[in-house]
Parts: structure tokens; sequence; C-alpha cells
């Protein structure tokens, strides 16, 4: 098995989720796919679904699979993720009703 396949969350994971439910988000997480799936989904208050994958923040960068998964689907709604903040400051902006998280979002 290639090494991108191990199961491995990391040391922010669990504050990261445990933040967004707190929040009253639904998260379903998928971190044990491996395979360069992302490490969870996230739903928005308007019933979008996000997906993220979370990496340290002192420089944890994604892996080949992962890289790979992002530069296929650029435009779809898939974040890097650090801290608990930039969780919630992603997911306001697909909290709104409208169709307007797609044009002012500025992360």
């Amino acid at each position: 098995m290639p090494r991108d396949f191990a199961a491995r969350k990391d040391a922010n994971h669990s504050v990261i989720v445990e933040m967004l439910q707190w929040n009253g988000y639904v998260v379903v997480e998928t971190f044990r796919a491996g395979f360069g799936a992302p490490d969870f989904f996230c739903l928005s208050k308007s019933r979008r679904w996000v997906a993220f994958e979370v990496k340290s923040e002192k420089g944890g960068k994604l892996s080949k699979l992962e890289a790979d998964l992002f530069d296929r689907c650029i435009g779809a709604p898939l974040f890097v993720v650090r801290t608990p903040e930039g969780a919630l400051e992603i997911m306001a902006h697909y909290d709104k009703p409208d169709e307007s998280y797609l044009t002012d979002m500025k992360i």
C-alpha cells in the first residue's frame, strides 16, 4: 500500500471538528479513507457540503494524492484548514442562503 493510504489525523484535527460541531455543524469524518480523500465534510447551515483537509499550523503540506485531488477539483468547496477559526470563517461563507458565497469569499 502506498504511504498515502495511512489513516492519520493531524494534531489539530479533533479541535477543529469539535469547534464546528459545537457551533451546530454536522461533520462527517473521512480521514480514515486515505488515498487523498478529504479529512472531513461539513454541512453548512444553508445545506451545502464543504470538504476539508486538515494540516498542521506549522507548515503541514498536502501529500501527492491530496494535491492531485485539489488540482482536479478547482472551484469545488474543498479547503485546507489549519485552525478552528479558519474552518468557522469558511463555513460562515457557505451559510449564506444565496449564491453570493461563490463570489465574495476571500480566503
